[in-house]
């Protein structure tokens, strides 16, 4: 809408019925005969909601600016959408657009919605919200299989602890995260909301200029099309994070363990600290983790042939098999002139009185492979990797191979 919001402009636009019936819903009986007025003559409205105490006319207002959020084209179109929706619609709603497409304008449509398909609304402001997103700011990913995804409530729930869990170990923020989910022709669209670390803003309150200390929620959501094969992902964070939540949604809502990277992934791994014993891993006891050590190495030879030579042996305490063959020079290769293409560690986890002793066995691969999955022990070994600089925290870092 080409006007800016404005509570005079509101209810200058805004029908007598519809103002009635908010007001009532809101608990607000004004001495305004709403049935004589005129569409428009709002001095009496504006007179009575200028009165109220400061916390009711907020209140009221902020409800005015959802539904004037919705008084465009654009809010009208993401009305229709989630009408449509296989996963929302209601039959008794066949003609929905027909009778919206009577209205007099797009505030006459959203004050209507707002007030009487309430199941349509939230989702109507999701997908608004989802169109405003210019193309450039969709990370793609062009290849993720053609398969149903799972949309029940076990999957749903699974899939906003896992993004929970993650923000908060890898992130220092809120662990929880609520999701919903809402089709669109061929395409799936969920949206996850985020807790995000507290922030204090200004406001005004009834006693003066105060501040407030709360948590906002970070929107991130995900646009699967099962017959195109693409999963387009909107999250405001570096790639290695949005690369990490695909594999997450990949995990729960299309039941795939592993996720091929996109072209444009996550940051590169660098394996060079790997040509000899002695890499520094960086964890605390926090973590769990007892004991980091290296279990196999893949070498691959800079110029030439592209023909691996793998090392192997199983590591015992702090004893490392794979550097004593090198350092004995049974492979004949120069580790000067091979990069460390893969490397395979052992890491083992000490038994605390919650959870029994642990290992686990991640495989890192140059340039963006990592069979590392999400959950608390894989999530703590993810870290290491950041902190010991294995996963560069950037991609435009330099020192990885590929």
């Amino acid at each position: 809408m080409a006007e800016a919001y404005s509570l005079q402009w509101f209810l200058l636009h805004a029908k007598q019925d519809h103002l009635k019936d908010l007001l009532q819903r809101e608990g607000l009986f004004f001495d305004v005969p709403f049935s004589e007025l005129e569409d428009g003559d709002s001095a009496q409205t504006f007179a009575e909601i200028q009165g109220l105490p400061p916390e009711q006319r907020a209140a009221l207002e902020a409800r005015f600016q959802e539904i004037y959020g919705l008084s465009n084209r654009a809010g009208f179109d993401a009305i229709i959408a989630a009408s449509r929706s296989k996963l929302l619609a209601h039959r008794s709603d066949e003609h929905l657009v027909q009778r919206l497409g009577q209205m007099d304008g797009y505030l006459d449509r959203a004050f209507w919605t707002f007030l009487h398909r309430p199941r349509y609304w939230e989702f109507a402001q999701l997908l608004a919200s989802a169109d405003a997103i210019s193309m450039a700011s969709w990370e793609k990913h062009p290849k993720v299989p053609c398969v149903a995804p799972r949309l029940d409530e076990n999957a749903l729930k699974a899939l906003g602890c896992a993004l929970g869990r993650y923000f908060h170990m890898m992130e220092g923020c809120g662990n929880r995260c609520e999701v919903r989910v809402c089709d669109r022709g061929d395409r799936i669209y969920v949206f996850c909301l985020l807790e995000q670390a507290s922030r204090a803003d200004s406001e005004w309150r009834a006693e003066g200029l105060r501040r407030r200390t709360h948590k906002p929620a970070q929107p991130l959501t995900f646009m699967y099309s099962q017959t195109e094969g693409e999963l387009d992902t909107y999250l405001k964070a570096k790639p290695r994070i949005v690369w990490d939540v695909m594999a997450i949604f990949a995990t729960h809502i299309l039941g795939l363990k592993n996720l091929d990277p996109p072209p444009k992934g996550r940051g590169v791994y660098c394996l060079d600290q790997f040509k000899k014993r002695g890499t520094v891993y960086h964890f605390g006891p926090e973590t769990g983790i007892s004991r980091i050590n290296v279990r196999k190495l893949r070498l691959t030879p800079r110029f030439g042939a592209k023909r691996h030579t793998v090392i192997e042996g199983n590591p015992t305490g702090n004893q490392e098999p794979v550097y004593d063959t090198i350092e004995k020079d049974e492979v004949s290769i120069s580790m000067d002139d091979v990069d460390v293409t893969q490397v395979e560690l052992k890491v083992e986890f000490d038994q605390t009185p919650y959870r029994n002793k642990r290992t686990i066995s991640p495989v890192i691969t140059v340039p963006n492979r990592c069979s590392l999955g999400y959950n608390e022990h894989e999530l703590a070994v993810r870290k290491v990797l950041i902190a010991s600089g294995i996963e560069l925290k950037d991609p435009n870092e330099t020192g990885g191979q590929g």
